[in-house]
């Protein structure tokens, strides 16, 4: 059942304290970076935070707006006197959803007949049922909150946005939820279909093109046609192959997609704040894209634009910060190994790649581009100083 609400709460606010399910006791509890979406703690994301129910499900609080608005629109331009078919009706059209079959789920599918509930949840793997206090229930948390950011459908959850860039999300909301947006329902398979030659065949599934048995609970989506279904288990996004989330889909291109990822086909994110970037100008760099006004160091948020940094795990550090948190240091001299240094590495154990560190320690003899013996922090030119050191 999609619901919403009209509650403010600043972005990073949302979720304050929760444990990180990563890092455990290593994080004293989620404190969510201004305008990153990552905790300042342990650098984890959100969605890896135990956050309350009530933040994990702002996407879809926004999702089931868009969807009331389309029924709105709907309604205002239907004929009074149009009836409407009882079978397979617009997942965006839908009347109210099917009440729970069981108290135990968190959640239930849209269905033509109540009993296909129980079937639908029982064909998901066992660790993604919706089932109340569940690894199920966890997965389904963390997924509403990767694949239906509130960022992606309300300007009021981004940051700073100019009036264009406001203007400019609006619109790109507007025309996914008209031409993309969707909400699947399950049915029973149909028996059979007849074939362009005129025989019987049995349906497969869209996605792994297996037989669908017959009477067994399907997935059907209206965008995708009418005679195409899914295992359960199949009806995934494109992308990032995970089950899409309370059924929610957007599809493009004869391919369905969880919300995050459709977006990402239309516009590009920013690796800072996680958000889709709406201004004509921004950077790109490490096969990434950030805004202007976010390409910061990941630990210090200097701005790095026209400035040397490190990159480590895909963001940007600066030189200061990647020497103080990730750079080795020599085991000869005891110096930092700054970042645009050659330098030799064993084990644990790190040297700068020139003759005055990187040298044999009983003779003194450089070890650079030649065969060595190492023995913990010290190396050795060959067996008989290392015996006489050791």
């Amino acid at each position: 059942k999609l619901l919403y609400s009209m509650q403010k709460v600043l972005t990073h606010e949302v979720g304050a304290g929760a444990p990180c399910l990563k890092c455990g006791d290593k994080c004293p509890g989620l404190d969510l970076h201004f305008w990153r979406k990552i905790c300042r703690n342990c650098k984890c994301k959100q969605e890896d935070h135990d956050v309350v129910a009530s933040v994990s499900t702002r996407g879809i609080d926004n999702i089931g707006k868009l969807l009331m608005q389309d029924r709105e629109v709907n309604s205002e331009n239907q004929s009074p006197t149009k009836t409407t078919s009882p079978t397979k009706t617009s997942p965006v059209k839908q009347s109210k959803p099917v009440a729970p079959v069981a108290a135990t789920y968190e959640w239930t599918p849209q269905a033509s007949d109540p009993k296909l509930v129980d079937s639908y949840v029982s064909a998901l793997p066992k660790d993604k049922q919706p089932i109340v206090g569940s690894a199920g229930a966890k997965y389904r948390k963390k997924q509403l909150m990767r694949q239906l950011p509130s960022h992606d459908q309300e300007p009021n959850e981004c940051h700073d946005l100019t009036p264009q860039e406001t203007t400019e999300m609006s619109l790109f909301v507007k025309q996914y939820r008209e031409k993309a947006l969707g909400v699947a329902r399950v049915e029973e398979n149909p028996k059979l279909k007849v074939t362009m030659f005129l025989r019987w065949s049995y349906y497969s599934c869209a996605e792994c093109r297996n037989p669908l048995d017959e009477g067994d609970a399907v997935v059907w989506a209206e965008r995708a046609g009418s005679e195409r279904y899914w295992h359960p288990g199949c009806f995934s996004c494109a992308e990032c192959k995970e089950l899409l989330v309370d059924l929610i889909y957007f599809y493009h291109d004869g391919k369905i997609y969880c919300g995050r990822h459709y977006c990402e086909l239309h516009k590009p994110r920013c690796a800072a704040c996680d958000e889709l970037i709406f201004a004509p100008e921004y950077t790109q760099a490490e096969d990434c894209y950030w805004h202007l006004k976010h390409f910061c160091c990941w630990h210090c948020d200097q701005p790095l634009g026209g400035k040397n940094y490190v990159p480590h795990d895909n963001q940007p550090v600066c030189i200061p910060c990647y020497e103080k948190t990730f750079a080795h240091t020599c085991s000869t001299c005891s110096e930092i190994i700054a970042p645009n240094t050659e330098w030799v590495t064993f084990e644990e154990h790190h040297w700068h790649a020139n003759s005055n560190c990187f040298k044999c320690t009983q003779c003194s003899q450089s070890l650079v581009g030649k065969p060595c013996i190492p023995k913990g922090s010290m190396v050795f030119c060959c067996s008989k100083c290392k015996r006489e050191k050791i």
